[in-house]
């Protein structure tokens, strides 16, 4: 069955507003060059010639001719041990001896043996002190940025901040328009309420239900302004009052521009599936 209620509200629903990272060390110098050898000394005067004596004795050695001048010395290194002695040079011829003659002059001296191979190299002498630091150079040019690190721990808690002052009041729950009606259905021993209540948030809650004298049933809803439904605010609900009880259901809703609520009564068992139509 569909009745048709027609009645003034006490407030009209209005539609929703949609508000939700060097150290310098002196080294040795080097081994100064060998001194040239000093020339041999100058061959002594023949001494006058004696008479011819019996042959003597081999003549013993002559004395070695005085020693040249020192060559000039070599710039100084560090001095290497001695080396060793050169072998002596070959002995001279001795001077044949004339018979009743005088002993004759000593020979030359020989030439003077090989030089003896070098010492062994002297100690390393100690580091020089470090120098005085040099004058600060100039900055050098920027480098390249390396690489960003790693990220860090997170850091601790900080304190809680001040308390912010208190926003604008805003009661949601508050009812900004409502509507109920009731009454009995034509041709029915039925009675109908329907009332819809909406809220400051935008929300319609919604109850509706229908009673016989000795029976009745209801239901109630909400509606959010994004949901189906939301624009009539319909209530649906199971109570079959047309034999065989087979789930009749009743849907009730309101234009909300008109203010007149809508009766449906929904039954497999009634030819056109309504009680009556409009």
């Amino acid at each position: 069955m569909k009745v048709l209620w027609r009645g003034k509200a006490r407030a009209a629903l209005a539609l929703p507003g949609l508000l939700w990272l060097a150290a310098c060390g002196g080294s040795d110098g080097a081994t100064g060059a060998q001194g040239p050898a000093g020339p041999p000394g100058a061959q002594g005067p023949a001494g006058p010639a004696g008479p011819q004596g019996p042959s003597g004795d081999a003549g013993s050695q002559g004395p070695a001719g005085p020693a040249g001048p020192q060559g000039p010395a070599g710039d100084a290194g560090l001095a290497g041990p001695a080396g060793p002695q050169g072998e002596a040079g070959p002995q001279g011829p001795s001077g044949e001896s004339i018979d009743g003659g005088t002993q004759g002059s000593p020979g030359p001296q020989g030439p003077p043996g090989p030089q003896g191979p070098a010492g062994p190299q002297g100690p390393v002498g100690d580091a020089g002190s470090q120098g005085p630091a040099g004058p600060q150079g100039p900055a050098g040019p920027q480098g390249p940025a390396g690489d960003a690190g790693s990220q860090g721990p997170v850091g601790p808690q900080g304190p809680a901040g001040p308390q912010g002052p208190p926003g604008p009041a805003i009661d949601n729950e508050r009812i900004t328009a409502s509507i109920f009606c009731n009454g009995t259905l034509e041709n029915q021993n039925l009675l109908f309420s329907y009332q819809a209540d909406q809220f400051a948030n935008g929300n319609v809650f919604a109850a509706a239900s229908i009673s016989s004298p000795s029976i009745g049933d209801g239901w109630s809803t909400f509606y959010a302004p994004s949901q189906n439904g939301y624009a009539t605010a319909p209530v649906i609900f199971t109570f079959d009052i047309q034999t065989p009880a087979d789930f009749g259901y009743w849907k009730l809703s309101l234009n909300r521009t008109s203010l007149v609520v809508t009766i449906e009564y929904h039954d497999a068992d009634l030819a056109s599936g309504l009680l009556s139509r409009q």
